[in-house]
């Protein structure tokens, strides 16, 4: 069983994004309105010190709509 976490802040917190997964290769995940320059990714195998994150940072960004 596998857990996926977000952080927004270098790595310094994280919110869990599911818990209690198998290792299907993949996990579709509805990414939050949370923008940050400075976002990771973390797999952690439940019940283990075993995980890992993401080697480098992504970015979110607000929605951009545009009316004309």
């Amino acid at each position: 069983m596998f857990a996926l976490d977000y952080s927004t802040d270098s790595g310094s917190t994280w919110t869990p994004i599911v818990t209690g997964i198998t290792n299907s290769g993949s996990h579709s995940w509805t990414v939050p309105n949370t923008p940050s320059s400075s976002c990771l990714v973390k797999v952690k195998a439940v019940g283990t010190a075993l995980k890992d994150s993401s080697n480098n940072y992504f970015t979110i960004k607000n929605p951009f709509i545009k009316v004309l």
